[in-house]
């Protein structure tokens, strides 16, 4: 059967060269290795300079009719803004790379592919701070929210909305429309996943989202140093990230981490952070910076921490770093709050 001919808008979609998008998914990609190949490629098209190259890409998906753009195509041209060095991202901006990032993942809202690489896209693009205040504005929060509560299986997807979310999240508007988005509660979610880069970026998302304590009346501080306190008793596979993420947190929220922490389950995990991770100082600053911020023990939980090991731990970790002035301060002031003298010390301090 004959095809129909095009309607006038799509006789004006931007050409691109047949080898593109093949070239696109090379593992080996890079801008410039790319240039070279279709410069020299023979095709009609040729790319020697990278705007063109990025505004042919970028025009093809914004113009191009619902039917016309393949999954594959989507997900090559998103995997472009994905994976484009930071010298090119400033010129992916004018150029509508936000705009196609978006139209990618609203046409794709049933491929988890899609959605996905749209979230590393816009992810990759938020790490230019001047990028963060267009991207908040054409609303990628809003459709990395929506991309991420349509598929929560999609490992991959979440890990990406949940980094994409922390870069966009860095800006001051950005942190603002996060905790009006409603993101928080599905963030709380993340930190508590399996994968540890996922649980890394939701807590730090959360983290960011809190920064300013009172203000971030959409986050539930309780809530979020469970899910902390989660993170830290799930496997990291050598990836430390998590661990000092959650121990950030837990410090950002020390009254609602102290209920959360002062339970046997807790202040195991907490030892558990501390002798997992010894030769980490900057874990073992932060774990001593919890147990100085949640200081408001009673006799009991003073007692409790003592048969879970914590101050033999914090002992040990200022015995491992005594060269270092920052963890012996923290550790002593854990020390003397885990005893009866805490308000004793504070005086000295002083």
């Amino acid at each position: 059967a004959e095809t129909p001919e095009d309607p006038p808008a799509t006789q004006n979609t931007p050409r691109i060269a047949p080898n593109l998008l093949e070239l696109l998914s090379e593992e080996t990609f890079s801008t410039e290795a790319l240039l070279d190949v279709l410069s020299s490629s023979g095709e009609s098209m040729s790319y020697k300079d990278p705007n063109r190259l990025m505004e042919d890409m970028i025009d093809y998906v914004v113009s191009a009719p619902d039917e016309a753009l393949t999954q594959d195509q989507a997900i090559d041209v998103l995997s472009f803004m994905a994976r484009a060095e930071p010298a090119t991202h400033g010129r992916l901006i004018p150029q509508g790379a936000p705009a196609a990032a978006f139209i990618c993942l609203a046409r794709g809202a049933g491929s988890p592919l899609i959605q996905e690489w749209g979230c590393a896209a816009v992810w990759n693009l938020a790490q230019l701070s001047e990028n963060e205040g267009q991207l908040v504005d054409a609303g990628a929060i809003e459709e990395i929210l929506q991309a991420m509560q349509r598929f929560p299986e999609e490992p991959g997807l979440q890990e990406r909305g949940c980094g994409a979310l922390a870069a966009l999240a860095c800006s001051d508007p950005g942190e603002a429309r996060l905790r009006a988005s409603g993101a928080c509660s599905l963030l709380v979610q993340c930190a508590q996943a399996a994968e540890p880069r996922t649980r890394h970026w939701a807590l730090t998302a959360l983290y960011l989202a809190l920064e300013h304590g009172e203000e971030a009346g959409a986050v539930d501080p309780a809530s979020a140093a469970a899910a902390a306190l989660v993170s830290l008793g799930q496997p990291s596979d050598s990836i430390d990230r998590p661990v000092l993420t959650a121990l950030t947190l837990l410090e950002a929220v020390a009254t609602p981490a102290h209920k959360t922490l002062a339970t046997k389950d807790g202040l195991a995990s907490l030892v558990q952070a501390l002798d997992r991770n010894r030769s980490s100082s900057a874990i073992q600053l932060a774990a001593c910076s919890v147990t100085a911020a949640i200081l408001h023990l009673s006799r009991d939980e003073r007692m409790l921490a003592t048969e879970c090991g914590l101050p033999a731990a914090v002992q040990a970790a200022m015995d491992a770093h005594q060269s270092d002035a920052a963890i012996g301060v923290k550790a002593r002031m854990a020390l003397a709050g885990l005893s009866s003298s805490y308000s004793g010390y504070l005086t000295n301090m002083v």
